[in-house]
């Protein structure tokens, strides 16, 4: 059994990239979303958020969610992924019994969070151990020019007329994210799951080939 851990990052280009492998390529099948965040769940998600985080991704798995019409993902709402109790052995579960739903058409099932490239070193060996017993475990990471990506993921958060500004202020006023350090994550992901199983992409070079 083939499972396919996409380890970020944001506003890289992940969304197109996964529906070239689950839609044109019928390669690999998230479930409820392309990212359900389960793992931010477990390791960052304050007590004091939690109800506000389940309630966001609950909305998101309703059919008539475009995340759910888009890849028939109906295939996978009769299994709440967020109701407790919240482990690892439950997001082992969901993917044991989604990979029986799609192993007929898809190759692999898979987890497209983009929040996975800042989770703790010492939570994927728990991971990758959990996984193994049952899956083939492959990485990878979707890179993007780092002023470019940052350009897009503050224009997010802002209005199309303060954009530039609010830009040119947070590359000196805001402290550096994490999912910034691209060379320390591949590293990272390396260690835990072995560079032959990490396969860094480089988004612009990806797309114009």
């Amino acid at each position: 059994m083939n499972f396919l851990l996409n380890a970020g990052i944001g506003w890289s280009a992940t969304t197109p990239f996964y529906y070239t492998l689950a839609l044109d390529n019928k390669y690999c099948h998230a479930g409820h979303q392309k990212e359900n965040a389960y793992l931010k769940l477990l390791t960052s998600v304050p007590d004091h958020k939690l109800e506000r985080f389940l309630a966001a991704k609950r909305k998101q798995v309703l059919p008539q969610d475009p995340w759910v019409q888009m890849v028939d993902n109906s295939i996978a709402l009769d299994d709440d992924l967020y109701a407790p109790p919240y482990s690892l052995e439950r997001y082992v579960d969901y993917y044991l019994k989604l990979y029986e739903k799609t192993k007929s058409t898809y190759h692999a099932v898979a987890d497209f969070s983009t929040a996975n490239f800042k989770l703790p070193e010492d939570f994927l060996v728990e991971l990758r151990d959990k996984l193994s017993q049952y899956f083939d475990v492959r990485v990878i990471i979707l890179f993007r020019d780092p002023i470019n990506r940052y350009f897009s993921e503050v224009g997010t958060h802002v209005g199309k007329y303060s954009h530039i500004k609010t830009f040119k202020e947070s590359l000196t006023t805001r402290k550096i994210k994490k999912n910034a350090y691209y060379v320390q994550g591949i590293q990272k992901f390396d260690r835990v799951f072995g560079k032959d199983r990490v396969m860094p992409i480089i988004m612009e070079e990806f797309w114009t080939e």
